[in-house]
């Protein structure tokens, strides 16, 4: 007897675009040869359901069961992706490509590096028909450089001139002639763009061994997702796992099975870090001073939520999916070292709204920066023990920025409660 590995699995991808499928693509069909191949850990589909109802019939023997009923399938499945760093072009990185399907909105530079040149502040940055726009992040210089220090900053008033902008947060240092400023994919809230459908299938490492015996092979047809972010501690590989919802899914069957792609390179590339070297700050929205803090355990979750459309005519009731407004926003949770007491007290009790940047390496191509423009203390910036230290825990939720018409793609990338970006 043939035994398949459980860790031994491929996972591909159709993007649909705005499309829901409604009738499964077998697994041996074509389409599924030129699909992307994606580099995943973790993955999960125990959540896939086949729901039933027990058959209400009356049973005569007293040790008698009523049989199960079969009603709608649906559920989720998952898996995990590196938090890759970025691109040298304008093709999207995976992680990337897959974030902006989910949270609505992928911002593609026209530019992905530029050079600085001289007379630069460490917020006025001259260059020469720069090409970008307000909100966009941007990576400055290199590591201990004494000016911009490998650190990343958040574009404004880019609108304003055609060779130089402003930035929210100051650089440590001002770039010098030449120094490299390096662009990248943003991934946005952008509630307003059609929601994004994604067809998977998984295969498994038990091939089957006859028309009898189905292989361990799952087709998902019509998936929306969401996401949330983990590893992002020190000594950890910081990744994205992605929870999809499908319409419809089945287990494929011996004769529609597909086949590894062994000499297929998986789109996906290594976990960003750099040694675990980034930048953590939290300051007054609207202040340039770049307020580092020291601390850990970094938590951020978009908390996003996604409900079906209810529709009758569609296989499973579901006519495709929505995303919503949930309960909470976006929220970053850290464990910082005691300070700025009381000036944290106040900024609860007052609900002043903070700018928050979490960045993950200082590379170019190796650095993820998720940023958050008004960020509201959710509840008492308590008391906390961080390796035997007094410490605070602190808990933010971001809230859409105010300063766009919300007249196009852009505008949403600009006001977004959180954005990601790939540099």
């Amino acid at each position: 007897m043939t035994i398949g590995s459980f860790s031994e699995y491929e996972v591909r991808y159709l993007d649909k675009s705005t499309t829901r499928t409604a009738s499964f693509t077998a697994a041996d069909q074509s389409a599924w040869d030129n699909a992307t191949k994606i580099r995943v850990q973790e993955l999960n589909t125990s959540g896939l359901t086949d729901e039933s109802v027990k058959d209400p019939s009356t049973q005569t023997n007293p040790y008698g069961r009523e049989a199960n009923i079969r009603t709608v399938r649906g559920g989720s499945f998952s898996f995990r992706m590196w938090l890759e760093g970025g691109a040298s072009d304008q093709t999207a990185p995976a992680v990337a490509t897959l974030l902006g399907g989910v949270m609505g909105g992928l911002f593609t530079p026209t530019k992905m590096s530029d050079a600085a040149e001289g007379s630069c502040t460490t917020t006025d940055i001259k260059l020469t028909g720069h090409a970008s726009y307000n909100g966009q992040h941007a990576l400055f210089g290199a590591l201990a450089d004494s000016g911009g220090d490998g650190r990343v900053g958040i574009i404004e008033d880019a609108d304003t001139s055609a060779d130089a902008y402003d930035l929210e947060l100051a650089l440590p240092g001002s770039p010098s002639t030449s120094d490299v400023v390096k662009y990248g994919h943003v991934a946005y809230f952008d509630p307003t763009l059609p929601q994004r459908y994604f067809d998977f299938i998984v295969i498994g490492g038990y091939a089957g061994t006859g028309a009898t015996d189905d292989p361990d092979q799952f087709n998902m047809i019509g998936c929306s997702g969401t996401f949330t972010l983990g590893g992002l501690g020190e000594g950890e590989a910081p990744y994205v796992e992605f929870t999809f919802q499908p319409a419809n899914w089945r287990g494929e069957n011996y004769a529609d099975q597909a086949s590894f792609q062994h000499t297929v390179a998986a789109s996906g590339d290594d976990p960003v870090g750099d040694q675990h070297q980034g930048s953590l700050t939290l300051q007054d929205t609207g202040t340039t001073t770049r307020a580092t803090v020291q601390g850990g355990n970094v938590e951020i979750n978009p908390n996003m939520a996604l409900v079906p459309i209810r529709d009758p005519n569609s296989s499973n009731a579901i006519g495709g999916w929505k995303k919503q407004r949930s309960a909470d926003g976006p929220t970053i949770s850290i464990t910082r070292y005691w300070g700025d007491m009381p000036g944290l007290v106040t900024d609860w009790q007052s609900g002043t709204d903070k700018a928050c940047l979490y960045q993950l390496g200082n590379t170019s191509g190796g650095t993820v920066s998720i940023y958050f423009q008004r960020a509201r203390l959710m509840s008492y910036p308590s008391r906390a023990e961080l390796d035997g230290n007094v410490a605070q825990q602190l808990v933010l939720e971001g809230a859409a920025g105010n300063a766009t018409s919300l007249a196009s793609e852009q505008d949403y990338m600009e006001d977004s409660p959180m954005t990601i970006a790939f540099l």
